[in-house]
């Protein structure tokens, strides 16, 4: 069962970990990522942040596309994590998720991006890419942590 959906170009991290995945109960974590998930020592590296007791699986775009059917069918609560806008829509235009909402937790500033949130800065792409999330039925919110004040994004857009 996806339990949570979330755009981090941290990936997995502290806030995360201490954060979602407790609150959650997150028994799986999902990456989905070109650059990690064709790199060993990125994967390793990566695989540093699990936390003991958790299952973790990195797959680039193309891997996790190819298990998507897999991973629609997880029992476990589950944590999908993508470093950008462009790799969760392509996976999420395919993907028959149970979960209709993605966290936009941190998404670093660029040249020519606009700040919609503390952390969340998106360029042009970044917004279309999200206009059409939206329009395949997500909605979208920033939130760093369960603690936090969540901002719903999916009308400001």
């Amino acid at each position: 069962m996806i339990s949570l959906i979330r755009i981090d170009y941290r990936l997995v991290h502290g806030q995360v970990v201490v954060g979602w995945l407790n609150s959650l109960g997150i028994e799986r974590i999902v990456v989905i990522d070109d650059r990690v998930g064709s790199s060993d020592a990125e994967k390793s590296i990566l695989s540093l942040a699990k936390p003991e007791g958790k299952k973790m699986h990195i797959f680039t775009l193309k891997e996790a596309l190819d298990r998507k059917v897999k991973l629609s069918q997880l029992k476990e609560k589950t944590a999908i994590i993508f470093a950008n806008t462009y790799t969760c829509l392509e996976f999420m235009k395919v993907f028959n998720s149970n979960l209709k909402e993605i966290n936009y937790g941190a998404i670093p500033k660029k040249d020519g991006s606009n700040e919609f949130d503390k952390a969340v800065f998106l360029t042009d792409e970044d917004v279309e890419n999200s206009k059409e999330l939206v329009s395949l039925g997500y909605k979208i919110y920033s939130q760093q942590t369960p603690s936090s004040p969540r901002k719903e994004l999916t009308n400001i857009l």
